[in-house]
Order: C-alpha cells, then sequence, then structure tokens
C-alpha cells in the first residue's frame, strides 16, 4: 500500500520539483546533458532521503507525543 500512495504522490512531483530548481537557479534544460542528468540525480535522491527520514523519525515523535500526552491530548 505504502508503494502505490508513494507513486501517486512523490513520483508525479518530481518533474515539477526538477523544474522549480531550474527556475530558482537559472538552469536552461538540455544546454548540457550531463548537468540535466546529475539535477535528476540529486532530485529523486533527495526526495529518497527525506522519505527514508520521515519514516524512521515520524514513529519515534508519534510515540513520544503518546507517552507524553496520551490518546486523548494527541487526537485533540
Amino acid at each position: 500500500m505504502l508503494a502505490f500512495i508513494q507513486a501517486l504522490c512523490f513520483i508525479p512531483s518530481l518533474p515539477e520539483a526538477i523544474e522549480c530548481y531550474q527556475v530558482r537557479h537559472r538552469l536552461v534544460p538540455d544546454v548540457e546533458p550531463a548537468l540535466d542528468g546529475k539535477l535528476n540525480d540529486i532530485m529523486s535522491s533527495g526526495y529518497g532521503f527525506f522519505y527514508n527520514l520521515a519514516s524512521m523519525v515520524g514513529p519515534v515523535v508519534g510515540s513520544l507525543l503518546y507517552d507524553t500526552y496520551g490518546y486523548r491530548g494527541v487526537m485533540d
């Protein structure tokens, strides 16, 4: 199920993130193919890094909130 959600959320937004990065840093696409490939690699590895980081940190933060405030306090 998680892979299906990732396919719906992360994969379609990756080209938009690359385009935003190109506009912000004034990179012209298709001028230097090596730079285009490197940019795609950096952006997709960033997505993977933050996805895995959230998978590790999310349950820890959730359990700390639950232990501190209890079920009712977290859900209110």
